[in-house]
């Protein structure tokens, strides 16, 4: 990583306490795949380079300099890497 793309040390987060009065009347059935909203939230901003690179997310190149129109695979190959690589929550 770049240094713009290092992680900050810390990210500062607003809490959002979302819970309704009227959420709990209501009843959540796991049969119909229905969960209990959690009652908050965190939301917070991160620089997008630092986003970019910690998504793994880049232009696509072709197999063998092929031109992208000639190019069968649509979706990029699976990295296996980027897979198993869990983010610890900020």
């Amino acid at each position: 990583m770049t240094k713009e793309t290092t992680p900050p040390k810390s990210v500062p987060a607003l809490r959002v306490r979302q819970w309704l009065p009227q959420w709990g009347q209501f009843r959540y059935e796991k049969k119909d795949q229905q969960a209990q909203p959690e009652p908050e939230f965190f939301i917070c901003s991160l620089n997008a380079s630092y986003l970019k690179a910690l998504t793994g997310v880049y232009r696509r190149t072709t197999k063998d300099g092929k031109p992208r129109a000639l190019d069968q695979n649509i979706q990029r190959g699976h990295e296996e890497e980027r897979s198993a690589n869990q983010h610890p929550p900020l």
